[in-house]
């Protein structure tokens, strides 16, 4: 391909080497670009990244330089204008520049209004994204999922993470540098706290943190927490991708019992692989889950109190139900049987709906409509 040439095609700019959250986004973004038969390259953008950034499944296609007309930028609306800072003029100002941006709350913050300026169009990855961003948008906001695809590990060892090889496993998620408050590993530990005791070592609970290092207060008070619970598993390090897949795969159930979410990747991640979810029945999350194929968990909406991070005091979030979450947890620990079930509902509807091949279908219509009307 002779880029001097100005083919069509579409770059991909985002934290593509990065092993948090948005940078797993953007490879699923990648995985349905590929569907789209369109020509394609990865910008690593790595301003402001603080995540350890060793994942290598797009070097292949990273690029130092911004050529093709369409930019597809897989960072978030506080960010673009670090990226508009940080590329030549020319690459930015001779593209149509499209945003995937993700957010967790109802509102989209005034402060970052003035990114809307910086875009021709906005990708909402969710439907609850997309209401949020549609309320003060100044450009269009289009629904676009991403798709959920990974590689099933052949083989898994607990021997390997320090597990106990007969136990039936809950496993929770996060990233320190996602908040705590809101990825609330807190009330995972407290429902498990209710449902089992703390020598009952048939069961188990994990807790896979990422960026302990760097919030180190947040660890310390999950430690303290667990009190005496033999059977609650920290994990406090960055795996990558195929150990995360590993680790999802050796475990029963997955739980996420956040505040709220924008897509939910664990609550994905884990139904790809086939295993049931416990998860809060509100926010990002619920367009691909419900109670054929998850345990959807009670919650009230709750004001967030204080300003946490971009999270303003006066907006709302989910406070999930843990008397509910431990009646579920108890409820799929007794019944082997619901749990496959489930797992194979989950499966199936990320096979059905969330395919790289489902998703690049849509993603590459949308691509058609731009190159042909807005170019």
């Amino acid at each position: 391909m002779n880029k001097s040439d100005k083919d069509f095609g579409v770059t991909l700019l985002g934290y593509v080497k990065s092993e948090h959250g948005v940078g797993e986004s953007a490879r699923h973004v990648a995985s349905a670009l590929e569907k789209t038969g369109f020509q394609w390259d990865a910008y690593d953008f790595e301003v402001n990244n603080l995540s350890r950034q060793q994942n290598e499944e797009l070097n292949e296609k990273i690029t130092d330089t911004i050529d093709y007309p369409v930019l597809l930028m897989n960072i978030n609306a506080d960010q673009t204008p670090v990226v508009k800072e940080n590329i030549p003029s020319k690459q930015w100002e001779e593209t149509y520049k499209i945003g995937i941006w993700y957010w967790e709350l109802p509102e989209f913050p005034d402060r970052w209004l003035s990114s809307f300026d910086m875009v021709d169009e906005i990708w909402a990855p969710t439907r609850f994204i997309q209401d949020a961003v549609s309320m003060k948008a100044k450009c269009p906001v289009i629904y676009m999922p991403l798709p959920m695809e990974l590689k099933i590990p052949q083989e898994v060892s607990r021997e390997k993470y320090g597990l106990p090889s007969e136990a039936f496993l809950f496993v929770n998620m996060y990233d320190t540098l996602s908040m705590q408050s809101r990825k609330n590993p807190t009330a995972v530990i407290q429902a498990f706290k209710k449902a089992f005791k703390p020598d009952d070592l048939s069961v188990g609970l994990i807790v896979k943190l990422n960026n302990s290092n760097i919030l180190e207060a947040d660890y310390e008070y999950l430690k303290q927490i667990k009190e005496n619970y033999e059977n609650i598993y920290f994990l406090p390090r960055i795996l990558d991708r195929l150990e995360v897949n590993e680790l999802i795969m050796m475990c029963d159930v997955a739980v996420s019992l956040h505040r709220s979410e924008g897509l939910g990747l664990l609550c994905q991640e884990a139904m790809y692989l086939g295993k049931p979810v416990i998860a809060t029945n509100w926010s990002g999350n619920i367009d691909f889950m419900s109670d054929h194929e998850a345990c959807m968990v009670k919650y009230k909406l709750i004001n967030v109190g204080k300003d946490i991070g971009p999270y303003e005091s006066w907006q709302v979030w989910a406070d999930a139900d843990i008397n509910h979450a431990a009646e579920l947890m108890s409820k799929l620990y007794a019944d082997r049987e619901l749990c496959s079930k489930l797992g194979e509902n989950a499966r199936k509807r990320m096979l059905n709906e969330y395919s790289a091949e489902v998703c690049g279908k849509r993603m590459q219509s949308r691509i058609e409509f731009i190159k042909n009307n807005l170019l």
